[in-house]
């Protein structure tokens, strides 16, 4: 599971964009009932690691004016 916000309302939306990109990447999409959680059932460790770590970057570099509220980042045993 991951949460976040940001702030900068017109520049957070191509960094949000962005984000939610790589999110998709490792089938974690967003919950239909939260704009700001996304969750994956069939998540690949590898591939996670991967996007977040891509994640980690972007926020580390935002676009002018875009900045990160909050991160909350969840991660559950897995299933076999």
């Amino acid at each position: 599971m991951v949460k976040f916000s940001l702030t900068g309302k017109k520049h957070s939306t191509t960094l949000r964009a962005q984000i939610m990109k790589c999110l998709r990447e490792c089938n974690i999409k967003a919950n239909r009932q939260n704009a700001h959680t996304f969750e994956g059932d069939a998540v690949i460790p590898k591939v996670a690691v991967e996007q977040l770590h891509v994640v980690m970057n972007l926020l580390a570099n935002p676009p002018d004016k875009a900045h990160l509220d909050d991160l909350w980042i969840y991660v559950d045993h897995t299933k076999k």
